[in-house]
């Protein structure tokens, strides 16, 4: 498979752990919203998952392994 340069903008945040980490940041910032119950919050256990899963691929992504660290963050295989 041939492996092509990120050439627009979109291609090159794809290649960045940020957004990722970005994702997973504003996710933790709900759990104190969530242990209130308040209505429209995901349960505490949740925000947490999803928290602890997009750091991993954000973590995926900055060692260089892009294809996976989206993988992880989307759910596509």
């Amino acid at each position: 498979m041939d492996k092509e340069a990120p050439t627009t903008w979109i291609d090159k945040q794809a290649n960045s752990p940020y957004p990722m980490w970005a994702l997973s940041a504003l996710t933790f910032a709900t759990v104190p919203f969530s242990v209130k119950k308040i209505p429209g919050m995901p349960p505490m256990l949740q925000s947490m998952a999803f928290g602890a899963i997009f750091a991993g691929a954000g973590y995926v992504t900055s060692v260089g392994d892009a294809e996976n660290g989206a993988g992880i963050a989307t759910g596509n295989h």
